[in-house]
């Protein structure tokens, strides 16, 4: 089992899903369509707020974990297509992009239940 946290030269990563990302101090998280598209979401709906519990930096890196998990789904996914159909055409792999990212969104992002990514896999609350 791989470790949560790692520190190589100094530098602490944190594990999310497969991958390790620097942990950055005093630095906003870049986030990404996924993130982007859970935040439009849950504001639109009204479904977060920030108290001294739960701050907006939390939020930004709960964000960012999701992202980074939803991304890291995407990309296994499909690769998992393309090696089952090594035939495909553009017009194939472009649909199946789509439905993927669909798939992705409609079961984490647009949730008004609470997302958490729990140090192994996305976790819808219930």
């Amino acid at each position: 089992m791989l470790e949560k946290k790692i520190i190589d030269n100094g530098i602490t990563y944190q594990l999310i899903g497969e991958v390790y990302y620097p942990v950055l101090v005093d630095a906003e998280l870049p986030i990404g369509i996924y993130a982007k598209k859970r935040i439009e979401y849950l504001t639109e709906n009204n479904l977060v707020s920030f108290d001294k519990h739960y701050t907006e930096y939390q939020f930004h890196y709960e964000m960012f974990c999701l992202n980074c998990y939803c991304e890291q789904l995407f990309q296994r996914k499909f690769f998992e297509y393309l090696e089952q159909h090594p035939d495909a055409n553009r017009k194939q792999i472009t649909k199946k992009k789509k439905e993927i990212k669909d798939e992705i969104i409609n079961i984490y992002i647009l949730q008004p239940q609470e997302v958490i990514y729990n140090g192994k896999e996305l976790e819808i609350t219930k």
